[in-house]
């Protein structure tokens, strides 16, 4: 309560051989990991938070992600952002903003020295974010992109 502005908080789902969870990792009161991810989906899909909606709320309803910072593969080492951006859209993962759905990249400039890349995939639901993050994480480490 009283919080006002970014914060990240760090979830871990830990069964204990005396039958605690543990569920809660950490609470940062400031710009953290997520809050690039978080941006770019509010950004993306013009949404706005809610405390009562399940994610981003649109226009045209809510909006959840999934989101990396390190999806990396030794196969990317060498390949230009502006391949992995026509493999993402020839896949019908890119974001389109008429559904506010899909995958916006980010990190791009680790690509080619370093396989690796950032990746925000926005959906209706968390099911549909889940399928299309695996999608997107087998194309890359397909070694197609």
């Amino acid at each position: 309560a009283g919080v006002v502005g970014p914060y990240g908080i760090d979830y871990t789902d830990v069964d204990h051989d005396d039958g605690h969870r543990v569920h809660l990792s950490e609470i940062n009161l400031r710009l953290g990991g997520t809050t690039h991810p978080f941006g770019m989906a509010q950004t993306a899909t013009g949404a706005t938070t809610d405390p009562h909606a399940d994610g981003l709320l649109t226009d045209d309803g809510p909006r959840v992600y999934i989101a990396s910072d390190n999806l990396k593969d030794p196969s990317l080492v060498g390949t230009s952002p502006e391949v992995v951006i026509a493999q993402v859209r020839t896949a019908g993962l890119a974001f389109d903003r008429a559904t506010g759905t899909g995958v916006t990249l980010h990190l791009m400039g680790a690509l080619p020295e370093h396989g690796k890349v950032g990746a925000v995939a926005i959906a209706r639901s968390h099911d549909e974010a889940e399928a299309m993050f695996a999608e997107l994480t087998a194309l890359l480490t397909s070694g197609t992109a």
